[in-house]
């Protein structure tokens, strides 16, 4: 009976243990991106995850995500979805061919319940390689 405890209480606590990225905040909500940074070469389109965990009270808004930030000429940023009653979104960023290498900050915020969030996606735009034909 005295070996029972210890494995019961194993049990127990192994059940109850929830990792915080499937928790639901107890108030408003939490964005969050699969990756924190990204690296683009020029010419290329890529695509990282944004995730909402969302609270009970906020579970009704429609979230709204944009990415306002200052970015290079060209580059572009598109959600899929951008508006609407989702846990999961999609940003997709494009680069153009001649943008300028370097380091870029985008920053993805989200509006929902009048309540507006943002965390930061660091970008990394290096130079492409220049394709050598062969016969």
């Amino acid at each position: 009976m005295k070996t029972l405890y210890p494995i019961i209480t194993l049990l127990l606590l192994s059940y109850a243990v929830v990792s915080p990225a499937q928790t639901a905040p107890r108030t408003e909500y939490t964005i969050q991106l699969s990756e924190p940074s990204l690296s683009l070469k020029p010419g290329e389109t890529k695509s990282v995850g944004v995730q909402l965990a969302r609270s009970r009270n906020f579970s009704r808004y429609k979230a709204e995500l944009t990415a306002p930030s200052t970015l290079p000429a060209g580059l572009t940023a598109r959600f899929e979805p951008a508006t609407g009653l989702f846990d999961e979104s999609t940003l997709h960023i494009s680069a153009p061919a001649d943008i300028k290498p370097g380091q870029y900050q985008v920053v993805v915020r989200c509006d929902m319940g009048r309540k507006l969030k943002a965390t930061v996606l660091t970008l990394h735009v290096g130079e492409s390689k220049p394709e050598i034909a062969t016969n």
